[in-house]
C-alpha cells in the first residue's frame, strides 16, 4: 500500500477512529493522541497486513490496543485535565443517553459503539475485539438490558 492509498484511506475513517477512542478514553484530547499514535503505527506495520480489504478492522484494533495502553498510562498520572470534565458534545445528542452509554463498563461500551454509532456487524466486532461471536452478542445484550434500566 503506498502512502496515498493509506492517507486516502484513514481520511475516509477518521472520524470513526475518533469516536471508537472516545467511547473508551472518554476523553477528547486522549482521543485526539490515540488516534495519531495508531496511525503512526499502522503506517509502520503496513507490511505485515496480508488482506488489504481487512484495512479498516486491522487499524481499528491497532487504535483499540493504543487506547488500552493510554488507559494504562492514565491510571499512573495524578491530576485530572479540564477536558476530561468538559468534553464537547455535539447540540443534537441526547444527553442522558450519552451520560448512560459513557457510564457502562469499556467491555459493554466498546462493542455498543462499533455495532450501533460506526455499523460493524457481530462478526467484525469479534475479529476486532479478539472475541467469539457469542461473546460480542452477550455484551450488546448486556449493554442494551443495562441502558435500557438506567434509563427507565
Amino acid at each position: 500500500m503506498t502512502e496515498r492509498e493509506f492517507s486516502e484511506q484513514v481520511k475516509g475513517m477518521y472520524q470513526t477512529l475518533w469516536r471508537v477512542s472516545y467511547s473508551i478514553l472518554r476523553n477528547g484530547v486522549d482521543c485526539d493522541d490515540a488516534v495519531q499514535e495508531a496511525l503512526l503505527r499502522a503506517w509502520a506495520r503496513i507490511g505485515t497486513l496480508k488482506d488489504g480489504r481487512a484495512f479498516r478492522s486491522w487499524l481499528i484494533r491497532i487504535l483499540v490496543n493504543e487506547c488500552k495502553d493510554a488507559l494504562r498510562r492514565r491510571a499512573h498520572r495524578q491530576h485530572v485535565s479540564l477536558d476530561a470534565v468538559m468534553d464537547p458534545i455535539a447540540k443534537d445528542v441526547n444527553l442522558e443517553l450519552h451520560a448512560a452509554i459513557m457510564a457502562l463498563p469499556l467491555n459493554l461500551r466498546l462493542p455498543l459503539t462499533l455495532h450501533y454509532v460506526e455499523g460493524y456487524s457481530v462478526k467484525e466486532i469479534g475479529k476486532i475485539l479478539s472475541l467469539p461471536e457469542t461473546t460480542v452478542t452477550w455484551r450488546l445484550r448486556a449493554a442494551r438490558n443495562k441502558l435500557r434500566t438506567d434509563l427507565i
